[in-house]
């Protein structure tokens, strides 16, 4: 099953590496934060929604930011903001969007009246929507970015009444944490031996900052719809993405092969 091939994959890419890891199981909406196989630290997380869902994958934060901006992918453009502004013209100012040429910097605003919608992500020119950091941004004051080339990060919210319900499938496919400060002076203080006075005073005001860790740690998004706990007591979560039916067909079929293959010998 799923299951079963996430934890091989786990079990693999943490062997020989550090023994602190971060891992988001999917269907139970929870990160925890590990070391030596001991829970340091957990946390309520929002996952996608089943239309838009997160993946499982492998990968390491190399560096955080606080204070993001949000460049708005076209997916996410196309489906949720641009038909809303095509009604009401006052949309992207209300939720503090910008259309923005291309990548350069300083980057070049686009007024409202040279807005084309058949243009946006197309044109030479890339006009693209873009959010400002602020109090207020989409990503919240955290970003936890991930080097797996997918466009799925970790991140702060400007919604956090979104974690007292029970199942937390909001989001476009990121993930969405309840306690992004903690993680980040933990992660902080582990691998660049900050305080978390360092990293309050880039909080007292708007402006971006990287932050590099020294020691990337690495990052499991699984999908495990049964697994134990620290107790051995067995815990069961809904299949929400209805993966189990395919990935249990793939693995009886990789059984059949490796069954066909023993009778040949």
């Amino acid at each position: 099953t799923n299951t079963a091939l996430d934890e091989a994959e786990l079990e693999v890419t943490t062997q020989g590496k550090s023994s602190r890891y971060l891992q988001v199981n999917i269907p139970e909406y929870r990160l925890r934060l590990y070391d030596q196989d001991k829970v340091l630290l957990e946390m309520k997380t929002i996952i996608g929604r089943r239309s838009r869902q997160t993946p499982s994958f492998s990968a390491e934060i190399k560096s955080l930011l606080v204070n993001p901006s949000w460049n708005v992918p076209r997916s996410i453009a196309y489906r949720d903001i641009l038909p809303k502004w095509q009604k009401d013209k006052t949309y992207l100012a209300r939720h503090n969007l910008r259309v923005i040429a291309g990548w350069d910097m300083p980057r070049v605003v686009v007024p409202d009246e040279q807005i084309d919608l058949e243009s946006m992500y197309r044109s030479p020119a890339y006009h693209r929507i873009w959010e400002p950091p602020s109090d207020k941004n989409t990503l919240g004051r955290l970003k936890f970015q991930l080097n797996a080339g997918n466009s799925i990060y970790l991140h702060d919210t400007k919604n956090p009444h979104l974690f007292e319900s029970e199942v937390r499938a909001f989001s476009s496919g990121c993930i969405r944490l309840e306690k992004p400060r903690i993680l980040a002076d933990m992660l902080l203080q582990q691998s660049n031996q900050w305080t978390p006075q360092q990293l309050e005073p880039l909080f007292e005001n708007t402006d971006t900052h990287r932050i590099r860790l020294e020691t990337p740690i690495p990052v499991h998004i699984t999908y495990w719809t049964a697994w134990l706990d620290d107790k051995g007591i067995l815990n069961f979560a809904d299949d929400l993405y209805h993966r189990d039916p395919v990935d249990w067909a793939h693995f009886k079929s990789q059984e059949q092969q490796l069954q066909q293959k023993v009778a040949l010998n």
